[in-house]
């Protein structure tokens, strides 16, 4: 016979275990997982990053998610898509921060407000840009000034070209930045991702782009697939620590050239935090794992926690500081 103790312990395991399972996170797992947009296409560090992190995350007991590149409208596709998913968290969304503190200044019908639309779930690293160059340039280029003066000595007007990732990046902004000092026309030279644009950077045909410090080029670089490519400079007021030796923009002059990036995960506006916040405090012990650490130097991240508050703060800031960029440096808003 079972005893009234034993009776009442049974009962509330079985209301736990039908919690769990009602939970919008299990029965995602349960059906396969959830999803995991992002707005580029596959063969960049945005995809580097989800492909480390996501299995470390499905270690935690999970939630599992699944990576989905969407690109389309320069990442406006998949924004949209997150922005009208059920507000549970079986849908994320993966933000290169321009998305959401450069696009707002550009595009007169974005069709979302970041601030409203979307709620923050953590940050995964800030990375600056890198103007880098391809093997069309010599090796004694050292120097965004040595690049303009080769440039002007050269003459082939093809190579005054710089890929950018997409129209409306901080790539993007900082190429107006440099192309103002100086008495070479420079273009930029949209790409849909950064994996044709390293492409033609390897086979001549770009002399130079500006691109996340991490693609292509690790640590070390001179080694890999990309072993040709090289950075001059990077922006960010501070050189990048895995790169001691690389001078910024700010120190050779672009005293406006104080741009950092992030990578982030934003779940549709409304997500209960009864859902959010157990799944931030997965990430964060993900976080604090050695592994995480390591993929982090290996795609020349660093990491920054913040608070949901700390997100929306930073986020209005940039916007704001991006706005009068982009105003100075007249790239105008598109539909």
């Amino acid at each position: 016979m079972i005893d009234r103790r034993a009776f009442l312990q049974g009962a509330s395991t079985l209301m736990l275990g039908a919690g769990l399972l009602t939970h919008p996170l299990a029965r995602a797992a349960a059906s396969g997982g959830g999803r995991l947009l992002y707005g580029y296409p596959a063969g960049g560090i945005g995809n580097y990053l989800a492909e480390g992190v996501l299995p470390m995350l499905a270690a935690q007991d999970g939630p599992s998610y699944h990576l989905m590149n969407v690109d389309g409208r320069n990442t406006r596709t998949a924004t949209l898509q997150a922005k009208a998913a059920s507000p549970d968290a079986s849908t994320l969304l993966q933000v290169l921060s321009s998305s959401f503190t450069l696009q707002p200044n550009i595009y007169k019908k974005l069709g979302f407000d970041p601030a409203a639309d979307f709620t923050p779930i953590a940050l995964f690293g800030d990375f600056p840009f890198s103007l880098t160059v391809g093997p069309a340039v010599p090796p004694e280029v050292k120097t965004v000034a040595g690049f303009i003066q080769w440039l002007k000595d050269d003459g082939n007007p093809t190579y005054r070209s710089i890929g950018v990732s997409i129209y409306g990046t901080l790539g993007h902004l900082a190429l107006r930045m440099i192309a103002r000092g100086s008495d070479v026309p420079l273009r930029g030279q949209p790409y849909n991702g950064s994996a044709a644009m390293l492409k033609d950077l390897d086979n001549q045909s770009l002399a130079a782009c500006f691109t996340v410090a991490g693609n292509g080029l690790g640590k070390g670089f001179g080694k890999g697939s990309h072993e040709h490519l090289r950075p001059i400079a990077v922006t960010g007021r501070e050189r990048l620590k895995y790169w001691p030796g690389i001078p910024t923009l700010y120190e050779q002059g672009y005293k406006d050239a104080d741009l950092t990036g992030w990578f982030g995960w934003f779940a549709p506006a409304g997500t209960p935090d009864t859902v959010t916040a157990p799944l931030r405090a997965r990430i964060a012990t993900v976080q604090a794992s050695p592994e995480y650490q390591r993929l982090q130097e290996r795609l020349l991240l660093t990491q920054v926690s913040l608070t949901p508050e700390q997100i929306r703060a930073r986020i209005g800031k940039e916007r704001n500081q991006y706005a009068a960029l982009l105003h100075e440096y007249a790239i105008n808003q598109v539909e």
